[in-house]
């Protein structure tokens, strides 16, 4: 009996069913956005230029070991032709590009702001990889899965 491991994901319109739910969720993102440009000219004013932070360097290095599980899952997806490498991909490009901003933005200057910007150059690689997985065509109808290689792989099970 052949049996799909994995599923290929739905699109949002199967996925979410609810037509009034969906909406909803599209109504509460666009306020979201909306609202939170408010919200950082309210930051912009208030927020001191420096500060002294707690656990600086545990938050530092939880973003980098969240960036390395996430490649790691993603090149994992990826080896397998799993299509869900398409989603970790993009939050991997989500979080390498936060982590490039704050490592620019909160670097000195001299040397380390130069240290920052060499390992942006190196990230946005990274970033940029990631896209490209991320934004890549599902599938075509009919095609050979492997003429694609994000393409959802698909195994035999013997009962």
């Amino acid at each position: 009996m052949t049996t799909a491991l994995l599923q290929r994901p739905k699109p949002i319109g199967r996925a979410v069913r609810d037509k009034s739910m969906r909406g909803k969720a599209r109504r509460l993102i666009m306020l979201s956005a909306i609202g939170l440009l408010p919200w950082a000219s309210v930051l912009a004013v208030t927020l001191p230029s420096s500060t002294h932070v707690r656990n600086w360097s545990t938050a530092w290095v939880g973003l980098d070991l969240l960036l390395a599980a996430g490649c790691g899952l993603t090149a994992i997806l990826l080896q397998r032709n799993d299509s869900r490498a398409r989603l970790t991909a993009s939050a991997v490009a989500g979080a390498a590009l936060i982590d490039l901003w704050f490592d620019v933005i909160t670097a000195e200057p001299g040397g380390p702001l130069a240290v920052a910007m060499l390992c942006a150059v190196a990230e946005f690689g990274l970033i940029a990889a990631c896209m490209h997985v991320a934004l890549s065509a599902p599938e075509a109808p009919g095609a050979e899965p492997a003429t694609d290689p994000y393409v959802l792989r698909r195994a035999t099970v013997s009962e």
